[in-house]
């Protein structure tokens, strides 16, 4: 599996892929893809930690150091949560 552009009409493009490293992706081909196609913002619908478990590999740190956005939206429990959290008031 690899990088699969969503027909979305949005004025941007919108990808899903695979966790580059991960069991899908062992080699890592998902993410030249990602330098490949120019892109600029990552959404992980996982946590560090369950990226590092299973990549082995800090993937927030490695995007960051790509020069890409990174924004975390993991999975918990059937429900999906943004991070950071921003207080109100």
């Amino acid at each position: 599996m690899s990088l699969t552009e969503l027909p979305f009409g949005l004025s941007g493009r919108l990808f899903r892929s695979p966790m580059p490293f991960g069991p899908y992706d062992l080699h890592g081909e998902v993410y030249d893809r990602f330098r490949q196609e120019q892109i600029s913002v990552i959404v992980l619908l996982a946590t560090v930690d369950e990226c590092l478990y299973k990549t082995g590999r800090n993937l927030r740190a490695l995007y960051l150091r790509e020069g890409w956005t990174v924004r975390i939206s993991s999975i918990i429990r059937g429900m999906v949560r943004m991070y950071p959290r921003r207080r109100r008031g």
